[in-house]
């Protein structure tokens, strides 16, 4: 018997050996391995090449294990075992993600979306760190090439078209006007957008193609430019003084459903058109490939920002 030489190839050929002698059957060891007859075949005649030695007698009606084959066959089947072992441990450690991410989301992503995303992959791989910011939008693209961050999670149409961003939406975010309950707009018996504007808005920093679209839906002429009594990108400011005092909200509305299902804040039945919608959604450089960590990271705000789009709110009202 020449000392064999053990190789990935060969290994599989002890694969398609145990088949056989488990079987005794050409035609049901190939099914099993996936493999035409002519192809099962060719590989056993290999394997007993590649031995010296003949592990199967054949004759045109039955298969029998030769003496050689049985000496053959229980350390075949231990190699077999510890390649499986190994691959199972070495998938663990794959799957283990070791490492860290720096990310970054605007204040919807942040307030809505990134607690259940990152809870969700950490849950799975403990070991993964991430380092997680809040960005403003004219910010992203300078912070990512810059390669201060790997990704990004916020409303991607600020970035779309901008030369080497890869731009991914993930879901319509439904915007809308919000007041704390008992506010003086509710009890008008007829409500126009100029109406809000004596109370004051609240939002977040807006694109200038957003506010130009605002100015018109409000009516505001030409040399009236619109006014927010608070901007920026303080989700948690925005949400006290929007429950505290007359102020109008101009909100994603999913970051207020629990305040509007209890009550506590009333959307306006102020439809704003589909040029005012908005979404959120993956930014990145477009030659970066993402690491696997923050592929997770990607696909879980992927999957909590569709759920999230799709749970029902409070139909407004006044």
């Amino acid at each position: 018997m020449r000392q064999a030489q053990l190789t990935m190839v060969s290994l599989e050929r002890l694969q398609h050996a145990a088949a056989l002698a488990d079987t005794l059957s050409f035609v049901q060891a190939a099914a099993r391995m996936g493999l035409s007859q002519s192809a099962f075949s060719r590989s056993i005649q290999a394997l007993e090449d590649e031995l010296g030695v003949e592990l199967f007698a054949r004759n045109n009606r039955r298969v029998s294990i030769t003496d050689a084959g049985l000496a053959l066959l229980e350390p075949a089947r231990q190699l077999i075992a510890q390649a499986e072992r190994f691959a199972q441990a070495a998938a663990r450690l794959s799957s283990a993600m070791p490492g860290a991410v720096r990310m970054a989301t605007n204040p919807y992503a942040a307030y809505v979306l990134a607690a259940r995303a990152i809870e969700s992959v950490r849950s799975a791989h403990p070991g993964l760190q991430v380092h997680c910011d809040q960005f403003d939008a004219d910010q992203l693209a300078p912070a990512l090439r810059r390669a201060e961050y790997e990704f990004c999670i916020g409303e991607t149409s600020p970035h779309r078209g901008q030369e080497g961003l890869h731009v991914e939406p993930f879901a319509a975010v439904p915007i809308g006007f919000v007041v704390r309950a008992g506010h003086p707009l509710l009890s008008r018996p007829t409500l126009r957008p100029a109406d809000l504007l004596a109370y004051g808005l609240a939002a977040n920093e807006l694109p200038p193609g957003y506010r130009a679209a605002l100015s018109d839906w409000f009516d505001l002429k030409p040399d009236q430019a619109l006014s927010l009594a608070v901007c920026g990108n303080n989700a948690f400011a925005h949400w006290q003084l929007i429950h505290r005092t007359d102020l109008v909200g101009l909100v994603a509305l999913p970051a207020y459903a629990q305040s509007l299902r209890v009550g506590r804040l009333v959307q306006l039945p102020l439809k704003l058109p589909t040029s005012l919608q908005s979404d959120v959604g993956l930014v990145r450089l477009a030659e970066q490939r993402l690491s696997r960590p923050a592929e997770a990271l990607v696909a879980a705000f992927r999957q909590q920002a569709m759920t999230t789009a799709s749970m029902p709110l409070k139909k407004a009202t006044r």
